[in-house]
C-alpha cells in the first residue's frame, strides 16, 4: 500500500515506469535531483491517474 515513494538524487536518468506500474496506491513521487531529461508519453499509463503529487525539478 505504498503512497509515496522517493527516488530523488538516485542518478536515475529515466522514469523507472515498468518497475512502478504496480503501485496503484502511489499518490506522491518524488524525482527530484536525477539526469531525467526525457518523460516518455506512456510513462504513467496504467497507475498515473491517482498520483497527486510528483517532484520533477533539477533535473
Amino acid at each position: 500500500n505504498l503512497e509515496w515513494l522517493e527516488l530523488g538524487h538516485n542518478r536515475l536518468d529515466h522514469i523507472p515506469s515498468h518497475a512502478l506500474r504496480t503501485l496503484q496506491n502511489l499518490r506522491q513521487l518524488d524525482l527530484d535531483s536525477n539526469r531525467i531529461d526525457n518523460v516518455p508519453e506512456d510513462a504513467f499509463e496504467g497507475y498515473g491517474g491517482n498520483i497527486k503529487f510528483m517532484m520533477l525539478s533539477r533535473n
